[in-house]
């Protein structure tokens, strides 16, 4: 295969060197075009496995490539849409601190598909060291040694890093991460200035992940935000960053009326190679591989978290805060509700959060189900405008065994300037949908 682009500029030296040779003949032309010959391909052992100091559970995926000649049946393992793998069993999958030879988990520590703790999903394929194992510290020296039914041995090594402290700086003040607080971020103008102080670590990768809906627990659900690599340990992030390229491609990274889990990890070489590096899918070339073997990674990385709240100006005159009140299904409503247009967006996209006395379907006495007064805290509501006619979406939370599918509340409205307005609310769950009443509405 020849690669258009060098061909295009040794046409150009040619001609370039013809003219020299015109004045000078003692110049010659010359230009070796080695051609690149595409392998066949063939499969491979995939290992992923990154040991972290702030996990209690270690865990190592061994897969096996495809190449589009597996006889997959239905019912047997198949690959993702993302990854054309299918899960490999039965592997020998050891790891050993070769620092600290007397550990006390033992060494080699084993890797087990089947382990005895249903807090963690049992996945063909993912194999699990026990909890707390192995024994690790700053610095220490990892060797992989993963060996399959066939025969095939991967090996790899790894350094355990660690950080001794990460901070995000807004307007001046430092809040460190893993603090039980929220950080209110302004992304029209504000920048935040991100540092960590690694104990042992070749690069800083920070994810912006967006706390979406409530689930079963209560807890949040978590969306794909974006990722920031960098050589470095200190950048400084802008407010109207724009994901280009990435897990949201062409959006802003804030979008303000929104919560996200901010992580800033550290990690070892391995990974840092994993990260920055792409394979060519057709020649295999540039992946940086340090496996033996096999490919994929055996890295490390060390993270911590924290809570960010981003708000906005206010720019356009649908957004702002709403009050909403009145009754609906026995239950008074009397909640703020605080929207903002999203900026990259093509259509009029809005964000927000919805905070104060609202309602949700909970349980009753003997397996019954009733609306009843729920005080949410910064729901979070998505939506549209057309005009100032808008349509919002809010997830409400489940009921742990009751089937009641998903409960998704839909505000729709007009929004009068000047006063006032009805809010319409409908209560949308799988295959059915009714009306739960309506709220008066005011711009503050």
């Amino acid at each position: 295969m020849i690669d258009h682009t060098s061909s295009l500029h040794c046409r150009r030296l040619r001609r370039l060197l013809q003219l020299l040779s015109l004045a000078f003949p003692s110049v010659t032309t010359a230009c070796d075009l080695t051609p690149v010959e595409i392998p066949l391909g063939k499969p491979e052992v995939v290992v992923h496995g990154v040991m972290r100091l702030d996990r209690d559970r270690q865990f190592i995926v061994v897969e096996r490539s495809l190449i589009g000649t597996a006889d997959v049946f239905l019912g047997g393992a198949v690959p993702t849409e993302d990854s054309p793998t299918i899960p490999l069993k039965g592997a020998t999958v050891q790891v050993t601190n070769i620092d600290l030879p007397d550990d006390s988990c033992g060494s080699p520590v084993r890797f087990e598909e089947d382990i005895d703790d249903y807090s963690v999903r049992k996945v063909s394929g993912v194999y699990w060291a026990p909890a707390g194992c192995p024994t690790m510290r700053p610095g220490d020296s990892l060797e992989l040694y993963v060996e399959t039914p066939e025969g095939e041995v991967v090996t790899g090594s790894a350094l355990v890093t660690a950080m001794e402290s990460a901070s995000l700086t807004v307007l001046g003040e430092t809040v460190p991460f893993g603090a039980d607080t929220v950080v209110t971020f302004n992304r029209d103008r504000d920048n935040l200035k991100l540092s960590v102080d690694p104990i042992a670590g070749r690069l800083l990768q920070v994810e912006v992940l967006w706390v979406g809906e409530l689930d079963i627990d209560y807890g949040v659900d978590i969306w794909p935000g974006a990722r920031i690599v960098a050589d470095t340990m200190a950048i400084v992030i802008p407010g109207d960053l724009v994901d280009v390229g990435g897990r949201s491609d062409g959006e802003d990274v804030f979008r303000a009326g929104r919560d996200y889990i901010m992580t800033a990890a550290v990690t070892d070489a391995n990974y840092y190679d994993f990260s920055r590096s792409r394979s060519n899918r057709f020649t295999g070339r540039g992946f940086l591989n340090h496996l033996s073997g096999g490919i994929g990674v055996f890295g490390s990385l060390n993270s911590r978290s924290l809570d960010l709240r981003v708000v906005g100006e206010f720019d356009d005159e649908r957004e702002g805060i709403y009050r909403l009140r009145g009754t609906m299904q026995g239950v008074v409503v009397d909640v703020t509700l605080t929207v903002y247009t999203v900026r990259s967006a093509e259509d009029t996209e809005v964000c927000g959060l919805l905070t104060g006395d609202w309602l949700w379907l909970g349980p009753g006495p003997e397996g019954t189900v009733f609306w009843q007064a729920w005080h949410a805290e910064r729901l979070a509501v998505e939506g549209t405008f057309e005009g100032d006619a808008f349509l919002l979406r809010a997830l409400q939370p489940k009921i742990d065994g009751l089937d009641l599918g998903i409960t998704r509340m839909m505000l729709s409205g007009e929004r009068t300037p000047d006063g006032p307005f009805v809010l319409s609310v409908a209560d949308s769950l799988s295959m059915r949908s009714f009306h739960l009443g309506t709220l008066t509405a005011a711009q503050q």
